[in-house]
């Protein structure tokens, strides 16, 4: 096994940008390409994703936007049936959501 496919979903229920806040929620794709085939297998992210940025005050408008997305994480196959895995993915908005880049960094199990 060297490539895992996956869905997500995210939401950031309140951010501070300089005098504005925001909320945020997107759905993405990722492909993770795994480096090793051990015990420990660490792993590359490459995905794309869209984002929506919300402004929680009325001067700026709400946007939506394309967001492709770069990571490195670890899965620790605990025993035959589960695994621990932990990765880091920077997320790159561009387009009207630019200047909104964010790190998502996540911890999960898994049972087969």
């Amino acid at each position: 096994k060297h490539f895992a496919s996956g869905f997500d979903a995210i939401w950031v229920h309140h951010y501070n940008a300089g005098v504005e806040d925001f909320q945020t929620w997107g759905l993405g794709m990722e492909e993770r390409i795994y480096l090793t085939g051990t015990r420990v297998q660490p792993y590359a992210v490459l995905g794309v994703g869209f984002v929506q940025i919300l402004a929680r005050d009325s001067a700026s408008d709400d946007e939506i936007g394309f967001a492709p997305r770069l990571g490195a994480g670890v899965d620790w196959y605990v025993n035959e049936s589960s695994a621990v895995t932990l990765d880091a993915v920077y997320h790159l908005t561009v387009g009207g959501i630019e200047d909104h880049d964010f790190v998502t960094v996540g911890l999960g199990f898994q049972f087969f």
